[in-house]
Order: C-alpha cells, then sequence, then structure tokens
C-alpha cells in the first residue's frame, strides 16, 4: 500500500448535429446548429471541453478556476488542484500523484469522502493509520453541469435534464517508465456523488475496472522481515499474528462494464441520444445546476503483481501512469419540450 502514482485531470468533448430547415425562410430552429448532449472529464492530462448545451466547470468560489466555458484546459484544473483544493485553503503540492489510502468497509452502491493513510506497523486499528488528504493522497474533483438551452434569446435560460453516466475508462497509459510494469489501474477507484445542494451530496456509485470485493484487511509483512507481523515485543517473545484493518469487511465496487437499468448505479447507454438507458445520477434544473464530486483514488488493499499481494513492490509500482475518464450525458431536447 505504499507508492506514488502519476497523472493529470482533464474534460473532453463529444458533439452530435441536430437540425431542421424550412425552405426559404428560417423559423423556430436553425438547421445543423450545434447541439452536445455529452460532457466528460478525464484524470489523465489532456485539455477539458464541452460545447454550448451541455456545460461543466470546476465549482470553485475562485471566479477564474470556476468559470462557465468551451474548455477547461489542463492548466486550469492543476491550478485549481494545486492552489484551491475545495474551502480546505490548502493546495496540493503535486497534483499529479496519487498515494494508496483505504475506505475501509464499503457498501455496494457506496462512495467514500474519507479514506485511512497506509497500515503502520504493530497498529492494527485503521484509524490509527491517520486519515488520508485531499492535499498529498487522493483526488477529489467538484464538477457543476447545466443544460443551456440555445434560444437566441438576449438572456440565458436552462434546461431541466437529467444527467447520465454514459461511459468511465480505467486503463493503463500506452507508455510507462522503464521497469516500471506493476499495473496499478485495478486499484483505481471514481467515486460519484451528486446533487444540486452541495452540502448534502448523494452516493451514485464507486466504479473499479472490474468490480471486484477487495478485503480491506490481512496479515501483512510491514518490517520486511520475511514472516508476517506479531505482536510479541522482542523477537523472543511469543506474539500473535496481526491481522491489520477492518477485520472481516469489504469495499465493494461497480464494475464500469455493468449493464445499464434504470434501477441500479451503474454505466448508461447514451446510443440513442433521445432515449437514454440507465440510472440518471441526478438532474438540472431550470434554476439549479447538478454538482458532482468525483473521487479518485488507489484502494491500497487491493492485491497486484503476478503473485497477487497487498504489499505493493515499489520498484515496480512507483511512476507507473494511468488514465481515467468519465463522461456525462443529457437526453437531446425534443421539439415538444
Amino acid at each position: 500500500m505504499k507508492t506514488n502514482i502519476f497523472s493529470k485531470v482533464a474534460v473532453t468533448m463529444m458533439t452530435v448535429a441536430l437540425g431542421a430547415g424550412i425552405v426559404g425562410s428560417i423559423s423556430g430552429t436553425i438547421a445543423w446548429f450545434q447541439y452536445s448532449t455529452r460532457s466528460t472529464v478525464a484524470y489523465e492530462g489532456a485539455a477539458a471541453h464541452c460545447s454550448e448545451n451541455l456545460q461543466i466547470r470546476i465549482r470553485s468560489e475562485d471566479s477564474t478556476l470556476g468559470k462557465w466555458d468551451q474548455d477547461l484546459t489542463t492548466s486550469e484544473i492543476k491550478t485549481y488542484l494545486e492552489t484551491a483544493v475545495a474551502s480546505k485553503g490548502a493546495g496540493r503540492a503535486h497534483a499529479e500523484q496519487l498515494r494508496p489510502v483505504t475506505s475501509g468497509e464499503l457498501a455496494a452502491n457506496g462512495v467514500a469522502t474519507s479514506f485511512y493513510k497506509n497500515p503502520i506497523y504493530q497498529y492494527p486499528e485503521q484509524a490509527k493509520w491517520g486519515t488520508a488528504t485531499e492535499t498529498d493522497d487522493f483526488v477529489r474533483l467538484p464538477l457543476e453541469l447545466r443544460v443551456k438551452d440555445v434560444t437566441g434569446a438576449s438572456s440565458d435560460t436552462f434546461l431541466a435534464k437529467k444527467i447520465y453516466i454514459s461511459d468511465v475508462t480505467i486503463a493503463a497509459a500506452a507508455t510507462q517508465p522503464t521497469g516500471v510494469t506493476n499495473d496499478v489501474t485495478p486499484a483505481l477507484r471514481v467515486g460519484v456523488m451528486a446533487g444540486t445542494d452541495a452540502s448534502a451530496l448523494t452516493a451514485y456509485t464507486t466504479f473499479s475496472k472490474d468490480g471486484t470485493a477487495v478485503d480491506v484487511s490481512g496479515k501483512l509483512d510491514l518490517n520486511g522481515d520475511g514472516a508476517l507481523d506479531k505482536d510479541g515485543n522482542y523477537n523472543f517473545s511469543a506474539g500473535s499474528e496481526i491481522t491489520y484493518g477492518d477485520d472481516g469487511k469489504k469495499a465493494n465496487s461497480t464494475a464500469i462494464s455493468t449493464a445499464a437499468s434504470t434501477t441500479n448505479p451503474t454505466v448508461a447507454d447514451d446510443s440513442d441520444p433521445y432515449s437514454i438507458t440507465g440510472k440518471e445520477i441526478g438532474s438540472t434544473t431550470t434554476t439549479d445546476t447538478l454538482k458532482v464530486d468525483l473521487y479518485i483514488y488507489l484502494e491500497g488493499w487491493t492485491k497486484l503483481g503476478t503473485t497477487p499481494n497487498a504489499i505493493w513492490d515499489a520498484a515496480t509500482t512507483i511512476g507507473y501512469k494511468f488514465n481515467v475518464g468519465v463522461r456525462f450525458s443529457a437526453e437531446a431536447h425534443k421539439a415538444n419540450e
């Protein structure tokens, strides 16, 4: 459970075209005007973008960081992470690094908002390991979405629309540093909280690559002596093997490939832009935005390596690069709406 991981943050765009024309005149709608019902956020290091209907921004009181825009550049997001981590008044010293943490027990479709640091030798209780922080260990990316109605009026109007997550991608980067071969993507987690009230967001689910429940306890060799740790004070004392963590508990997650349904928190199917199949994460209104918190972290109890182990090999793990992408969608606006 001990390593640093490199990556960055971004949001990209997808658009669809929609239009209708009347021969000889323009009335009501404009042919082929830009119409977007998808917006994405990616933790990987490109630029952030969404087009003019479904809009996205970093949720920040700093107007230079939280402006609605067609593009959220990598530098804007990095600046947010390094200088304005939510309301905590402290930035991340290294916006491009994650450290393994643990949520402890996590129920199905639950989302952890606080985390524990790595286990400490001969301290089995996770509460004694210290609380992980946004400034050093994990990323909380506060976002805000709205659906702008393009009517040509002088003042902006907005639509009440359900918002879905229609894609989650967790993948290793194409190239890795020499010798860094221990794939950490099975340990990546993306927790999604959403709602119109930023102080009372509702858990949607926590996504992972394969949805495997992870034991958040176990016996470890933290002192590296080749034997499982014991609670004796000296090597001549007969001690018992230590079980670290939330004994007998599991951290659950949702696989990114889980089929969409109208009831389960999963990845929705937006192949038909007018009829999205799946459960919405929340809704915008004509007067309010949808707030979304993404928690991106490494669940340190995940067993990695060719011989799976919760003790990660530092030499082959530190510096491993990965990409995380999340796409948001809203149904295309129908003419009678």
